[in-house]
């Protein structure tokens, strides 16, 4: 190891950002299956997290990519909101 290494800031916050990632993912996997728990509670909250997130994130890959806006106009907000309905449907009110 040399001076540079010893002293390098960057790998010194190494474990740091590691623990702050792993924090991190910890708490949006909790707030993923609560939300998950909340929407849709007879349902594996677990199956319903991973296809809320599979979702998410394949929809924000498409729009990135401009492979969406032809289709679904170029407002980032409106566009999924047209399409989260037929994937996860409104649960009716209880009462």
């Amino acid at each position: 190891m040399n001076d540079r290494e010893v002293y390098s800031v960057e790998l010194a916050l190494q474990p740091l950002a590691r623990a702050g990632r792993v924090a991190a993912r910890a708490e949006a996997n909790a707030l993923l299956d609560q939300s998950a728990g909340e929407a849709f509670p007879d349902d594996d909250t677990l199956l319903t997290g991973l296809a809320g997130w599979a979702f998410a994130h394949g929809f924000a890959s498409l729009w990135l990519t401009g492979d969406l806006q032809h289709r679904l106009g170029d407002d980032p907000i409106t566009a999924p909101r047209a399409v989260v309905p037929r994937l996860f449907p409104p649960v009716p009110a209880e009462g």
